[in-house]
């Protein structure tokens, strides 16, 4: 497994132990991995008239790994990531989407705020998205950048819609005939995803799909 120099030495300074069987060595241990990724992972056609696929890998109100993915995404649990990755691209490397012409695609991280990364102390959007790019041979590009630092948490979903919209801008240059994959973490009412769409669509990105770990039913 792809591991960053850091995540090595914190490995042998502080163990992660399994959040199943709490067994030393990863966030989640070999044998707990297997019954995991057994049942897994989701491609839908998107209601959104600018997101052409999406892929999640779970329900959160009934997924076993919702631990995992809140400590990593409110903590700073960093380690977290590599076991993620496992699940994620175990899913991905199984559809034909990512595995026929990974040439053609592209990831794009979802920009965290610079409050939130000082909070953790890394960027876990991008560190996840490093990594995928890593495992699964694909190319990424930090081409979305946030304009602010607008609080999603206790907001509606007309307030989350408004305040997306007006929250991001695009900072470089999308590549023709390329498929662009928006990645975050979880889903809930869409509109971050929607209006990084929107923004790729309207400068003429070809194809763009969502993927996320975990969708939140509202």
């Amino acid at each position: 497994m792809y591991k960053k120099t850091i995540d090595r030495i914190l490995d042998y300074l502080s163990p992660d132990k399994c959040y199943f069987c709490a067994k030393n060595g990863e966030a989640i241990c070999s044998e707990c991995m297997k019954n995991i990724i057994d049942n897994i992972g989701n491609i839908i056609d998107s209601n959104s008239p600018y997101i052409d696929k999406e892929f999640y890998i779970d329900n959160r109100k009934e997924s076993d790994i919702i631990k995992l993915v809140d400590d990593y995404k409110f903590l700073p649990k960093r380690n977290n990531i590599y076991s993620l990755t496992v699940i994620i691209t175990d899913f991905l490397k199984n559809t034909a989407h990512f595995t026929d012409n990974p040439n053609d695609l592209i990831l794009v991280p979802c920009p965290t705020s610079k409050k939130h990364i000082k909070q953790r102390g890394f960027d876990h959007i991008l560190l996840l998205v490093q990594v995928l790019s890593k495992t699964l041979n694909i190319k990424y590009q930090t081409i979305i950048k946030r304009k602010g630092n607008y609080k999603q948490l206790g907001a509606s979903k007309k307030q989350r819609k408004e305040q997306a919209l007006k929250s991001y801008y695009l900072d470089g240059d999308i590549l023709k005939d390329k498929t662009y994959i928006i990645v975050d973490d979880i889903k809930t009412t869409g509109s971050t995803l929607e209006a990084i769409a929107k923004i790729l669509k309207d400068n003429k990105a070809s194809r763009v799909w969502a993927l996320y770990i975990l969708y939140q039913e509202k």
